[in-house]
């Protein structure tokens, strides 16, 4: 469901109305301020960026089925998710195409944020240097400071860094271009070499 124009978000901006469990719900509504690495994750960051977000209510999960488990596997999902479905309303942004420039770039954010909040917790320059090497010095420049961590952005800081590391002029021919590239159009000799 990346957001490009020839996707789903092609046909307008269409709602959705989603149930989630309180697991589901809290990666959703996470935020960089919650200093948690383990709920804020790249999930939480690109529904934020791409979507409007509002909670409609909360019903017993006891409504749906299949009825829930008596015992889960972790002691959280066993208080959490047994108890409450959260109602959610996602609405794409009306601006969602004019975020970047060109739109296109959209897949490449999407990309850098799932690389990069892989470790949340890893600085932000020392991560960058390795697809660009030596840019760390610019993105200083540019307003990251020397020990920003990852997850410590909001989503709209981290857009912020992705437009700072996107402007340099290495970037079209990085590693990272490069890995978007294999990620976006696997060629068949990838599929041979994981069997």
């Amino acid at each position: 469901m990346l957001p490009q124009r020839a996707s789903l978000f092609a046909i307008g901006r269409i709602d959705f109305l989603l149930f989630l469990t309180e697991t589901e719900y809290t990666y959703l509504s996470a935020s960089n301020s919650d200093h948690n690495f383990k709920k804020y994750r790249d999930v939480s960051i690109l529904y934020k960026l791409f979507f409007d977000i509002e909670v409609l209510g909360k019903v017993p999960r006891a409504l749906f089925l299949p009825l829930p488990q008596k015992e889960g596997k972790m002691p959280d999902q066993r208080m959490c998710d047994g108890q409450q479905m959260h109602l959610v309303h996602l609405s794409p942004r009306s601006d969602l195409f004019d975020i970047l420039d060109p739109p296109e770039r959209l897949q490449e954010l999407v990309f850098f944020i799932r690389q990069n909040m892989v470790k949340r917790s890893a600085y932000i320059i020392p991560t960058l240097e390795k697809w660009i090497p030596g840019c760390g010095p610019r993105l200083i420049r540019g307003g990251v400071r020397v020990f920003d961590r990852m997850g410590d952005l909001s989503p709209n800081q981290v857009l912020s860094v992705f437009r700072l590391f996107s402007s340099l002029p290495e970037y079209a021919h990085s590693p990272f271009q490069a890995a978007v590239a294999r990620e976006m159009h696997p060629t068949h000799d990838d599929d041979h070499d994981e069997s």
